[in-house]
């Protein structure tokens, strides 16, 4: 390799590797606004740099799990011949792979999880809310498709929806057990 393309390649890299943290700072914002607090900046950014090594195995994981969705997709379906059709499919298969992983960073962030327990929580909250996975997952697979400013906006849009996602089932949980609980002692 020339030293051209070693520059561009740790450019790539830097570029994911601040994205990933922008990432974890933007979960933190996103949850202190929706519940009811004024969001801290500099709180974010301290939560994100404490968690950014799980946040950083946790894409690992799932881009390792897209890319092979996406690689089966292309040698499964590479009979098509419109470029078109082929990028559809690939589309989909990769949403129905991303799909229970949705909620994985958002768990590590807000929930201060570690890798394998947020994946553990995505997988169980994908199973019960299908449907909440979907659109944040179609979102992040749009991230992938070779439209440079869709695939920007379609991300930032994915996380954010997760992370309210994964808030209003959280509160959800914690009121209705709050909730048992005190008609538990009333009774």
């Amino acid at each position: 390799m020339d030293i051209v393309a070693i520059r561009q390649h740790m450019g790539t890299i830097l570029m994911i590797l601040f994205r990933l943290f922008l990432t974890g700072v933007a979960i933190s914002i996103v949850n202190q606004i929706y519940v009811s607090k004024s969001p801290r900046l500099f709180f974010s950014l301290k939560k994100a740099y404490r968690r950014y090594f799980r946040l950083l195995g946790a894409w690992v994981i799932i881009t390792l799990i897209s890319s092979t969705a996406v690689t089966i997709s292309a040698f499964a379906f590479g009979f098509l011949k419109s470029k078109i059709s082929l990028i559809s499919v690939e589309y989909l298969l990769t949403s129905l792979a991303l799909a229970p992983f949705v909620f994985v960073l958002p768990s590590i962030v807000v929930e201060n999880r570690k890798v394998y327990q947020s994946l553990n929580r995505s997988f169980s909250v994908f199973s019960r809310k299908r449907g909440a996975a979907l659109l944040p997952a179609m979102l992040l697979s749009a991230a992938f498709l070779p439209i440079p400013y869709l695939s920007n906006a379609a991300y930032i849009v994915a996380i954010t929806l997760a992370t309210v996602g994964l808030a209003v089932l959280r509160n959800k949980y914690t009121y209705t057990r709050n909730e048992e609980a005190v008609h538990g002692q009333q009774a």
